[in-house]
């Protein structure tokens, strides 16, 4: 169950608190959370995570994108400053194999240096290459004036998230 969950969440580790939340509850009277607890929760309750938002984005999919911000912002009660943290994150990991793959450094060496595992590896550079390190470079600058504006009386927290989004794709 420990395995499962750890794949789950990658290094994406602001999701853990919500998804243990969600196994407990679903476990209910059952002392002990176990793989089938694991797998039944994603079946009946997770959806989307924050990984298919990078993906929609990479696809330039508004429509996608925006379903999944309402998912896991409604569903999955994510707050908007934790879901700007993981794009950041997402972003700026792309951003970075485009340097080093420029520099001419292996696919193979790059996942091992961002600690990419599969499955997760493939989509990660199938995303890599629907982007050129120039839209990265625009789409994070954008991210990060959003991200100022959360922390400050200036934003409006989802809609800023879905302008962002949609001016994004």
């Amino acid at each position: 169950a420990l395995g499962l969950l750890e794949a789950r969440v990658g290094e994406a580790h602001i999701f853990l608190d919500s998804l243990l939340d969600q196994l407990i509850l679903f476990a209910g009277e059952r002392a002990e959370i176990d793989r089938a607890a694991v797998e039944a929760i994603e079946e009946k309750f997770i959806r989307f995570e924050g990984f298919d938002l990078t993906e929609a984005l990479a696809e330039r999919n508004p429509p996608r994108a925006l379903a999944i911000l309402s998912d896991l912002l409604e569903t999955s009660g994510q707050d908007t400053v934790s879901l700007v943290g993981l794009l950041h994150w997402q972003l700026r990991r792309l951003w970075q194999a485009k340097q080093w793959l420029a520099e001419g450094i292996k696919e193979r060496e790059i996942a091992s240096r961002l600690r990419i595992f599969p499955p997760r590896d493939t989509p990660f550079f199938r995303n890599l290459g629907r982007f050129s390190k120039e839209d990265l470079e625009k789409i994070m600058a954008g991210l990060f004036d959003m991200d100022w504006r959360l922390k400050t009386p200036r934003a409006e927290g989802r809609y800023d998230l879905e302008s962002w989004l949609v001016s994004s794709t």
